[in-house]
């Protein structure tokens, strides 16, 4: 995990995760009122050079809900591209109902 805090208060987060020859970026946040500001350009930005010292990987991955358009930009910008590969969403009726038909999980990557 890589925290951003701000005084004591956390502000954003990512977790890396080493999967093979690959790091699996996700749980990226920052907090609503600092989006748009520079925080996650430079949380991924030190995500992915932690990831590439630690464990010498060439392949960045993530994993991002496929209606969400300009997250998916957002990471297109930063070299990020769609492997054409997706996963359907979980479902979990106990716990959340979709309000949204066709949902699935989208996998984006970067070379190194």
């Amino acid at each position: 995990f890589l925290l951003s805090f701000e005084e004591n208060q956390l502000i954003g987060c990512i977790l890396a995760e080493k999967r093979d020859q690959r790091v699996r970026l996700g749980m990226f946040v920052t907090h609503p009122t600092l989006q748009g500001k520079g925080l996650g350009k430079q949380l991924l930005e030190q995500a992915e050079q932690k990831a590439i010292e630690k464990w010498n990987i060439t392949i960045l991955e993530m994993i991002v809900i496929s209606c969400r358009e300009e997250l998916l930009k957002y990471y297109e910008r930063r070299g990020y591209v769609f492997t054409g590969r997706t996963l359907p969403f979980p479902l979990n009726p106990n716990l959340w109902t979709l309000k949204v038909e066709h949902l699935d999980l989208k996998i984006i990557e970067k070379s190194i």
